[in-house]
């Protein structure tokens, strides 16, 4: 496993989004829909 893909610049911010609207979606399904 020496050849490890570069993170792209272009890929952190996507994970980061994603990491985002992950908790977010989670904070949501855990309150009581209104």
């Amino acid at each position: 496993m020496t050849d490890v893909p570069r993170p792209t610049p272009g890929a952190r911010p996507l994970t980061r989004r994603a990491a985002l609207v992950g908790l977010a979606a989670g904070a949501a399904a855990l309150l009581p829909a209104p």
